[in-house]
């Protein structure tokens, strides 16, 4: 009996720390998502000034 608890025990543990790596991953992926959208528009507010100057087809290409 006190086997199958100590078993029942690992797996929780197993599962916990396989749960917290997952949310850890899933919440690395989204600070990148941001950072990723903060360089796009910060990129798209330096290019403003300069849409006049830039091709209509690159425009669209970009936004």
């Amino acid at each position: 009996m006190a086997e199958i608890f100590k078993h029942e025990l690992r797996i929780e543990r197993m599962i916990k720390e396989v749960t917290n790596l997952i949310m850890n991953r899933i919440e690395n992926i989204f600070e990148q998502i941001i950072q990723g959208k903060r360089m796009m528009n910060d990129f798209l507010a330096k290019i403003e000034p300069w849409q006049g100057w830039i091709s209509p087809d690159w425009i669209e290409v970009i936004c």
